[in-house]
């Protein structure tokens, strides 16, 4: 696929135009403001740069260009909304196809023959042969309904039932092998079903095409609990979530996603009606997995199991969340249950007041963790374990929070609260820690007529908006402090990008936003948003400067306290010029900071 045909279609279609077949837009300054298409609100909260041929809605806070709108509008994947948006604009897609168009048949054949497997083992299991099946799955607790919404299957205890009627069909065995339905023999001589005498559970990306399966298996004796499709041409475990497809428009719709780890945990969350739910296919949770769903909400509820594994892989998976940028929070269901048995224990309601009364954030689950029986440790045990969450209560914003984690600490410790602020504020003196930016509540809630509530901004952000738009503010910035101090990676990226555009004399930083969507995609969401920030938003000049001032105060501390520990290293070891050498250095810089020469 050419790029020329993307810059084509960028050019002949104009995103207000587009977004206005779909929703009502009304002008207001330079940009225009509608109700959001992709999540029900009453105050229009959803914005168009005609300029810069972007959307972002603050409410959902989905954002980007006509690719991204169409993707989303139709759910489908970039390569049909490439096709879409090329027969609106009066272009032949196949002129720029070449290798792109041979490719696309053969992903589309992958995805005939897993649709073709799906339907053949659902019919199965509502046969006489799937009875096995159909019994396992109704003592679970699973309806009749759920198992016909989710296309459940059983694959017949047969060696070759399902490669025999695909090869009637017309495909080869070599198709069938890249689907992933099929093995071939060690001795590579024949072909057999890789699924026999299980229950079987599709899977579909997010267009609702089914790219992969998992069975259960209704045998325990020598075989592997459960078996997915191997990696394909269309399926990668990392990937994909189960139940998304079913689950998108309830996630969207609430802002938030629970996450369990099994495929019935999701089935029965959904058969009573808990429908933004989705598991994460018994594997490790994936930075792939914590971006998908970056697109359809902000804030994740972890189920998983109670066991150590299970807690362990909570555990990891909050990490991967952060990085990402996702709002989460655990909850451990009592006596390790499952959800699927907790759901039908409890009900609908009680299990969502259960999840609402005891959920936690990750700094209080990892401290609950990690603190189990921590009162037996030695001191020093127990202060290698204070110095490791020393780093995240420094991010926290609230007293009464941080005051709780010191009772928390303390109590499971075995410590007085007083005596580990006083190491906390050492370590923080020691540490050197440049954290300018502690609002992590950065969200765009509670908008009226599209004017955003600037006070939930962060002040980086707001400073990127400013220094976008504004040279020499950029240059003021980037000559005093570089562009290295955002704590979002992202704003980083988005600067370094900036800046290289106007050291090659562009416009202005600015209007390069648009193609950054293009050609950087995971900060299409960031540049979007940036792109609509109103100029109300932006610091004043004494804002930025009181900011530039700090981050060099910081800068000076860290750089005094890396000499400190130097001189201290060096004095134990006895080398006398070294040791001078840094004495000296520290001197001309401690002159420098009070204003010497």
């Amino acid at each position: 696929m050419s790029t020329d045909l993307v810059q084509e279609i960028q050019n002949k279609i104009d995103i207000v135009e587009l977004v206005a077949e779909t929703t009502e837009l009304k002008r207001k300054g330079n940009r225009y403001w509608g109700l959001c298409p992709f999540h029900s609100e009453k105050t229009p909260s959803f914005s168009v740069s005609a300029d810069r041929q972007l959307f972002y809605c603050f409410g959902c806070h989905l954002g980007g260009n006509i690719f991204t709108f169409v993707m989303e509008r139709e759910n489908v994947e970039f390569r049909e909304a490439l096709e879409i948006l090329a027969a609106r604009a009066g272009l032949d897609s196949s002129l720029y196809s070449g290798r792109y168009g041979r490719k696309r048949e053969e992903l589309q054949k992958v995805s005939r023959i897993n649709e073709a497997a799906a339907e053949f083992y659902h019919q199965r299991l509502l046969a006489a042969e799937g009875q096995q099946a159909l019994a396992y799955l109704e003592n679970r607790g699973v309806s009749a309904d759920a198992m016909a919404r989710f296309e459940l299957g059983y694959a017949p205890d047969d060696w070759r039932k399902l490669l025999n009627l695909l090869l009637r069909r017309g495909y080869s065995t070599e198709d069938l092998l890249a689907s992933g339905v099929v093995k071939r023999s060690r001795n590579q001589d024949t072909y057999f079903d890789l699924f026999r005498h299980r229950v079987i559970f599709p899977i579909r990306n997010i267009s609702g095409q089914v790219v992969g399966m998992g069975g259960r298996s209704l045998d325990e004796v020598n075989l592997p609990k459960y078996l997915n499709t191997p990696e394909t041409r269309v399926f990668s475990k990392r990937n994909q979530l189960y139940g998304l497809f079913q689950a998108r428009d309830a996630v969207r719709r609430l802002n938030q996603v629970i996450l369990v780890e099994g495929y019935l945990d999701c089935i029965k969350l959904h058969q009573y009606g808990i429908e933004n739910t989705v598991a994460s296919l018994g594997t490790a949770f994936t930075s792939e997995q914590a971006r998908l769903l970056k697109r359809y909400a902000e804030k994740v509820i972890i189920i998983f199991d109670g066991d150590e594994a299970g807690q362990r892989e909570t555990e990891r998976a909050l990490d991967v969340m952060k990085e990402a940028g996702l709002e989460a929070a655990v909850v451990t269901l009592p006596g390790s249950q499952d959800p699927d048995e907790y759901i039908e224990l409890l009900g609908k309601e009680e299990f969502l007041t259960y999840i609402k009364n005891y959920k936690m954030n990750p700094l209080a689950f990892k401290l609950e963790r990690r603190l189990k029986g921590a009162g037996k440790l030695t001191l020093m045990e127990k202060l290698a374990i204070l110095q490791e969450f020393y780093p995240e209560l420094g991010q926290i914003n609230s007293q009464i929070e941080f005051d709780s984690y010191l009772v928390m600490m303390g109590r499971k410790l075995e410590l007085q609260e007083r005596a580990i602020y006083q190491d906390y504020r050492t370590w923080q003196n020691h540490s050197g820690t440049i954290g300018i930016n502690r609002n992590r509540n950065s969200g765009f809630r509670n908008n009226k007529e599209g004017n955003e509530n600037h006070k939930n901004l962060s002040f980086q952000e707001r400073l990127l908006a400013r220094m976008i738009n504004d040279r020499d503010i950029f240059q003021y910035v980037q000559q005093t402090i570089g562009i290295a101090f955002f704590s979002d990676l992202g704003f980083c990226r988005i600067a370094e990008l900036c800046s290289d555009g106007l050291e090659e004399g562009g416009e202005g930083s600015g209007t390069i936003l648009g193609q950054l969507a293009w050609e950087e995609p995971e900060l299409e969401a960031a540049c979007a948003r940036l792109s609509q920030l109103e100029e109300e938003s932006y610091p004043s000049n004494k804002d930025v400067e009181e900011f530039v001032e700090k981050v060099k105060m910081l800068v000076r501390k860290k750089k005094r306290n890396k000499m400190l520990n130097d001189i201290r290293s060096l004095k134990d070891k006895g080398d006398f010029y070294d040791f001078l050498s840094i004495i000296l250095r520290a001197d001309s810089h401690l002159k420098i900071e009070e204003g010497g020469k």
